[in-house]
């Protein structure tokens, strides 16, 4: 560089700084206020604000104290007070609680936004200051009046600095407000929570006192009735051959009459309970609180109330119909007189009266099967709505330090909390076991001995099943692997399995309560549940029988600890389930098992990589084995994208995602172990045809291929609509009302035919179907039926004749099952 450049480049250096000052904003000057009149007011704000803040701290006092004592309070009312006009008003105040907070949140929004406005204004006053302070200022710009600027810009800076102090106090008494919001909404929900949970249990009381009277008068009415029922069979018992047969038909009548009267009254307790249950139903439908879980049992519920009044009201009106024909039967003896026809007049109101009951019982099923016919689809829509949004609702971490603090303290006492639960799980289920009677206890031996018995025989069956299964030779089939496999997991398992079925048994006999029944369940699975997976880990990956280039030492040892961490992770996630610990603790280990999915992925995909490369020595020039290349691929991203949304607080729809998963895995694993079984079968049947039929060939090429693949497409058809059971896409689900919408859905019109997606599909694969049946018989005629031709071009002709009738005819029901006709065209 020359001295003119580097001249020329220090010059630059040098007056950029002073372009820069140049080109600096500055502030608007703005005349402050009186300084007294701005201390008088903003001391004025200050003493509003710190007795602001002594309200506001002294409601929140008061709200915790009311939360504290809110037990308190909801005894001390009086049963009479407790009705729909207070539920009505608890909703009333949820809703202002919520408008409340909404408007404090507001509120302290726009207190943030006044400090950063403040800070910015600061900001800028601070650089003005820092401007007016140069005495190179007054050369630059000529201004003469420096000093009286410098003087306000100091007392608007220190008026600033008083309103961003007071603005920050208004923030902290807005931030207490908040607080006290959150704490009035928690007071107002828990209030109308357990308002409405004491009204639902005293309407509950309510109906069930009724019910029982009424089952008590009913019951009177029914010994009443049994009564006169026993004496009207010993009349007839009695007067046999004396009365005449006008009084012996009219006793008769009644009897009967009386018989169906007491089953009406067993109906009437029936249609008591109906009522009642649907009166359940209603306050279910209102109450907007309800889980999936508690909608979904109603549900179920709904449905059995209604199969139910359906079949009550076809029984009814199947015995409507026959006394109707009583009726008519006995108006026909129409020529009697004297006593007689009066003994007929007084069995038909009898026969009357007995089908005026008949009918309102009836109209009484028939009103309560609309009731329920309207009940059922709004209970299906909320609880398709309650789905949706705990699906998409979100569970939020902790947002302040006390609710960390809280849910670290909640961690801490996990295992004493878990011990203490497991301890009275087993005193629950001693308990119970004392107090079973001798039959349950003698039952309960027998079982156990059989049990034992059982070990004992598998035992010895399995050991002289490994002398012949147990050694791998070359170019064994796969019937042969998987026996083999299935018995050195046996062997290995045995003990474990039948403790766990010991301890299964125990606790089925002896009808433990839950969740302690549930709890050692879990604990007594969990042995079995990490050995299985363990176990055969080793067998794919470390096998001392495996080859040695087949042998994946380093990758089985990262299964032994994955499963081992995972397998306890997943007892103490159920037992935190089980257990009833707090929510924020619950999503911690849901949270952790989402954080073990991570570490699951890496070793899913070496697995992954090691199936497919096994799987491609035999299958890799198949279709379907490049689609399962793709969709094994799928797999590990569905897993990972579970873990992202239950880490990002999505927990209900991450498990979603998890259980359509292992739905997908369990499918995909029985649909390879079929199809594999499927292959030896068939190649035994080819073997037994060359072996035992003059016509191998024939049997091999054109009997048992075609019937392999008939059998593999069955196979896949049936894995398809067990993924599809699984999956809950029944013909009334949405996504299979969609699917069958779209496919119906006209696209063109052909003759009077309209021509639609899903014609077009089943054209296409009848038009398959027709081609390769042609094909077969085909062979099937020219290798077969038409043998005993010894001229081979004849033989050819008349084959490919065959074929050809074939397609035509195929053809032809083809175009009649779409609906084309011909002549139209």
């Amino acid at each position: 560089m020359t001295v003119r450049g580097f001249c020329t480049a220090l010059l630059l250096f040098l007056l950029i700084p002073l372009m820069a000052t140049g080109a600096q904003p500055t502030v608007p000057v703005v005349a402050p206020a009186d300084p007294a009149k701005a201390a008088d007011r903003l001391a004025a704000r200050r003493q509003a604000l710190d007795q602001e803040r002594e309200t506001v701290e002294r409601s929140r006092q008061e709200l915790q104290t009311q939360l504290a004592d809110l037990s308190r309070q909801l005894e001390s009312l009086s049963p009479e007070q407790i009705d729909e006009a207070l539920v009505e008003q608890a909703g009333v105040d949820v809703k202002s609680a919520l408008l409340y907070q909404e408007t404090a949140l507001t509120t302290f929004n726009n207190a943030e936004r006044r400090i950063q406005d403040l800070r910015k204004t600061l900001a800028e006053l601070e650089g003005r200051e820092q401007l007016l302070k140069n005495p190179a200022k007054d050369v630059v710009e000529g201004e003469t009046n420096r000093a009286a600027q410098l003087e306000q810009a100091t007392q608007m800076l220190a008026q600033q600095r008083t309103e961003l102090e007071l603005e920050t106090l208004n923030l902290a008494n807005l931030r207490i407000q908040g607080e006290v919001a959150k704490l009035r909404l928690t007071l107002a929900t828990q209030w109308q929570e357990r308002i409405e949970r004491i009204y639902r249990q005293r309407q509950e009381e309510a109906r069930l006192d009724a019910q029982a009277e009424l089952v008590t008068r009913l019951q009177t009415d029914q010994t009443a009735l049994q009564d006169r029922a026993s004496v009207l069979k010993q009349r007839l018992a009695q007067e046999r051959g004396v009365l005449s047969l006008a009084a012996w038909q009219r006793l008769e009548t009644e009897l009967r009459t009386v018989d169906e009267q007491i089953n009406l009254l067993n109906l009437d307790r029936q249609l008591a309970e109906s009522a009642a249950t649907l009166a359940r139903l209603r306050e279910i439908l209102q109450n907007v609180a309800a889980s999936a879980d508690e909608l979904q049992q109603n549900l179920d519920l709904a449905d059995r109330l209604q199969s139910k009044l359906q079949r009550d009201e076809a029984l009814l009106q199947q015995r409507t119909t026959l006394y109707e024909q009583q009726r008519q039967l006995i108006e026909r003896r129409d020529k009697l007189t004297g006593i007689h026809r009066r003994l007929r007049d007084e069995e038909l109101q009898v026969i009357d009266q007995l089908l005026a009951e008949m009918n309102q019982r009836l109209g009484q099923t028939q009103d309560q099967g609309l009731q329920i016919q309207s009940i059922g689809p709004q209970l299906n829509e909320q609880y398709q709505q309650r789905l949706k949004q705990d699906l998409l609702s979100r569970k939020l971490y902790p947002r302040t330090t006390e609710a960390w603090q809280q849910l670290i303290q909640g961690l801490a006492a996990v295992p004493s909390t878990l011990f203490y639960q497991v301890r009275l799980s087993v005193e629950a289920t001693i308990k119970a076991l004392r107090e079973a009677p001798p039959w349950q206890w003698l039952a309960l031996a027998t079982l156990e001995g059989l049990l034992i018995w059982l070990f004992i025989v598998v035992r010895r069956v399995l050991r002289r099943a490994w002398r012949y299964f147990g050694e791998h030779q070359p170019g064994d089939s796969f019937i042969r692997q998987l026996i083999s496999a299935a018995l050195l997991m046996a062997r290995a398992n045995l003990l474990g399995v039948s403790g766990a079925a010991a301890l299964l048994l125990l606790l089925w006999m002896v009808d433990a309560p839950q969740p302690g029944r549930g709890i050692l369940m879990t604990l007594a699975l969990a042995w079995v549940g990490i050995r299985l997976p363990i176990s055969l880990a080793w067998l794919m990956l470390a096998s001392p029988k495996l080859p040695v280039e087949q042998q994946q030492l380093p990758l089985y040892r990262q299964w032994f600890w994955t499963l081992i961490g995972g397998g306890i992770l997943v007892v103490l996630v159920i037992l935190a389930h089980l257990s009833d610990l707090a929510e924020t603790v619950v999503n911690a280990f849901d949270r952790f098992f989402m954080l073990y999915w991570f570490w699951v992925f890496v070793p899913v995909l070496r697995i992954r990589r090691l199936v497919i490369e096994q799987l491609s020595v035999r299958y890799g020039q198949r279709f379907w084995f490049s689609v399962l290349r793709l969709g094994s691929l799928l797999l590990p991203l569905s897993l990972l994208g579970a873990a992202l949304l239950g880490l990002l607080g999505y927990l209900q729809l991450a498990w979603l995602v998890v259980r359509g998963l292992l739905v997908f895995i369990a499918t995909l694993v029985s649909w390879l172990l079929v199809r594999s079984l499927l292959n030896d079968l068939i190649v035994a049947l080819k073997n037994f045809a060359v072996a035992h039929s003059g016509y191998g060939l024939l049997w091999t090429q054109d009997i048992i291929t075609p019937l392999h693949r008939i059998m593999n497409l069955l196979l896949f058809l049936g894995v398809c609509a067990a993924l599809f059971y699984a999956y809950g896409w029944t013909a009334e689900s949405a996504v299979i009302v969609a699917i069958w919408t779209f496919l119906e859905r006209p696209l063109l019109t052909l003759g009077s035919a309209e021509i639609t997606s899903w014609r077009i599909v089943v054209t296409i694969t009848l038009l398959v179907v027709v081609v390769w049946l042609g094909q077969w018989g085909r062979a099937i005629s020219y290798r077969w039926i038409l043998s005993h031709i010894s001229d081979m071009g004849v033989r050819h002709s008349l084959s490919v004749f065959t074929q050809y009738t074939v397609v035509l005819v195929g053809f032809l029901i083809i175009l009649q099952f779409v609906g084309i006709d011909l002549t139209t065209l």
